[in-house]
Formats: C-alpha cells, structure tokens, sequence
C-alpha cells in the first residue's frame, strides 16, 4: 500500500506539482530553490517525513501553525513548499 501511495503522489508531484485534490484547491507543490516540480527523492523524502509527522499524532502538519513561512516538517525535509494558484 505504501508503495502504490508513493507512486501516485510521486507521479502527480513530479510531474505536474499536484494530484487530483490539489487541483481542485488550487495548489501546487513546488521545490523552495528552483519553484518548479519537485524530484522523485525530494517526493520520497516528503512521503517518508509526511508518515512520520502523522505518526507523532499529527505535530509535523501543526507545526504550519507556528512557523513562520507556514511550513510542515514534511516541506522543510523534502526542501518544497505549497503555492496558491490565482483564481482562473
């Protein structure tokens, strides 16, 4: 099951910066340095610390509220961050 998520996150975020939910809230993942697609080692990065800040019951995606760029664990170790898309 792990591997079939990675694959589908993995896919959507490389190639495009968003999945099929992202689309619809208009937001794109996109790597802090360059603001194009992230790669696969920075999807597996984001994966791996994404299950590990759920696992410590949720603190890595609270962690948005306190910081001041709005960044999870997750977008800090994997070196990405979310952008709101403009309005169509």
């Amino acid at each position: 099951l792990g591997v079939v998520a990675y694959a589908y996150f993995g896919f959507c975020w490389t190639r495009s910066g968003q999945t099929l939910g992202m689309k619809c809230w208009r937001i794109r993942l996109v790597d802090s340095k360059t603001d194009r697609a992230i790669g696969w080692a920075s999807a597996a990065t984001r994966c791996a610390a994404a299950m590990v800040s759920l696992g410590v019951l949720g603190l890595g995606f609270f962690w948005a509220i306190f910081d001041h760029n709005s960044r999870t664990w997750h977008d800090r170790l994997s070196g990405s961050h979310l952008l709101r898309e403009p309005a169509p």
